[in-house]
């Protein structure tokens, strides 16, 4: 066969696998309910065709695929719907730190019935300083006002430094906002701050209070109570986290149990749900006056090798009657779901302490469009991969909407979930090899026979080449 015949027949092949090709990719076929473990039920009741859901921990508890290929949404005559899915971010985007001074104030104690007049002055060397006025013999408690006239973008925390952190103390604080000086909101509960010695010398130091996000020109610290262990700290200043976002929504929470790591005695493992890539866990011992430095680490496949994520400091005690514990590690933008940890190198082990690990997370905005017959069916879990969900953003864009996603809602109307329904069950993650899509057999069906009609061409065409060789052979 001569070689401009093979070429044509390899462009000939090349052409059908291309096509084969492309109509696999551009398939976002999302099966039956039948081929998903388990379902909750929509119902939206009108409002409009465009509705969101929050989805519930079982959801993720079910999932199989960590792209979220395994989640679809079908109306009541089991026909899969337009949906996306976009998460809240979990915590406000911090810039950078910007460090702002403290000043001591003497101020009336609650109810003597003096007011307060605090006002800014000059001092002798021309530095800025507050002058309050109080009566003479009126009774007072030390507050402390924070000047953050400089600071032009909005924050959500502060961390205190002391001039004395070698004494030990732990008091309760409470951070109020104000632009005038005399007018105060409050932005805190009351939240412990404690700067403890330690075994060996060590120093626990927890100087940290949040609050939602806010932009205010003066800060005041006041104390809540009398002190509890040591004297009130004289703070010297603080450092404020700028953060570029609003107050993210409301965590919710979920607990894993970690299991031993095999051959390993003091090693734990727990395994994030898919999905979750954002959240903050801690890890709780279930004994009081806790501490320990934990080394921690995590993985993105199961067999890979584990990637150390450095130590924290875990603690959960008591001083003065006050619970003070750890803030937690953060997971945020982490997409491996494989964590593990154990006492850091100068530990002693974890004392037979059994760790639970209790972890606080967003979870994803369902975004759907109504149509068919309702009600409309959230359907997941499943072994077999799937493309991942669109984002709820670009969904809302193509019907016209901002898709713009503020406070964990993106102002829909709300769906209603109904209670969990086994659909197929443990089935889902064990299909059989023939409980493939109908689309696909057609693929491989196409792709079966344009190898058996080039197979067929290419036999003609060997035997007309061996016909015609016989043919001018000369006689002898």
């Amino acid at each position: 066969m001569s070689w401009h015949v093979w070429r044509r027949l390899a462009a000939g092949a090349l052409m059908i696998c291309i096509w084969i090709g492309a109509a696999a990719s551009n398939q976002d076929d999302r099966g039956s309910p039948e081929d998903y473990a388990f379902g909750i039920p929509l119902t939206v009741g009108g409002g409009g065709s465009i509705h969101e859901a929050v989805l519930p921990e079982p959801v993720y508890r079910a999932l199989r695929q960590d792209n979220m290929g395994d989640i679809a949404v079908f109306d009541a005559a089991g026909i899969p719907v337009l949906f996306g899915l976009a998460q809240p971010n979990g915590q406000p985007q911090r810039t950078r730190v910007i460090r702002i001074n403290a000043f001591a104030i003497d101020v009336p104690v609650a109810g003597t019935g003096e007011e307060l007049q605090i006002a800014l002055r000059r001092n002798a060397a021309g530095r800025i300083e507050f002058a309050e006025t109080v009566a003479a013999g009126t009774p007072t408690e030390r507050q402390y006002v924070l000047n953050a006239t400089h600071v032009k973008e909005a924050f959500s925390s502060l961390a205190f430094s002391w001039k004395r952190p070698h004494r030990n103390f732990v008091r309760q604080v409470v951070i109020e906002a104000g632009d005038d000086l005399n007018q105060w909101q409050e932005l805190s509960k009351p939240t412990t701050i404690a700067d403890l010695r330690q075994e060996h010398g060590k120093i626990l130091r927890h100087n940290r209070v949040s609050f939602p996000v806010t932009r205010a020109r003066y800060l005041r610290v006041r104390f809540v109570g009398a002190p509890q262990t040591g004297d009130t700290p004289e703070l010297e200043s603080a450092s404020v986290e700028l953060s570029s976002g609003e107050t993210p929504p409301r965590p919710h929470q979920m607990v894993l149990e970690p299991t031993l790591v095999k051959g390993e005695a003091t090693r734990y493992m727990f395994t994030l749900p898919a999905g979750l890539n954002s959240g903050r866990f801690r890890i709780d011992f279930g004994q009081p006056e806790t501490y320990f430095h934990v080394q921690f680490w995590n993985r993105a496949k199961s067999h890979d090798d584990w990637i150390s994520r450095g130590q924290f400091t875990v603690y959960d005690l008591t001083a003065g009657g006050r619970s003070i514990r750890d803030d937690g590690v953060g997971v945020w933008g982490h997409s491996n779901r494989y964590w593990s940890f154990a006492p850091a190198s100068d530990g002693a082990g974890f004392r037979d302490a059994v760790p639970v690990v209790k972890l606080q997370w967003q979870p994803h905005i369902l975004v759907f469009v109504g149509r068919g017959q309702e009600p409309y069916l959230l359907a997941f879990g499943a072994e077999k991969p799937g493309p991942a969900p669109p984002d709820a953003r670009l969904v809302l864009r193509q019907v016209g909407l901002a898709g713009t996603l503020s406070g964990g809602t993106f102002g829909l109307p709300k769906a209603t979930l109904g209670a969990l329904e086994e659909l197929a069950g443990e089935a889902a993650y064990h299909p059989p090899f023939w409980a493939t899509n109908p689309r696909q057999w057609i693929l491989w069906a196409v792709l079966l026979l344009a190898v058996a009609a080039l197979l067929w061409m290419a036999l003609r065409l060997l035997r007309s080449d061996a016909g015609k060789g016989k043919e001018q052979q000369p006689y002898n």
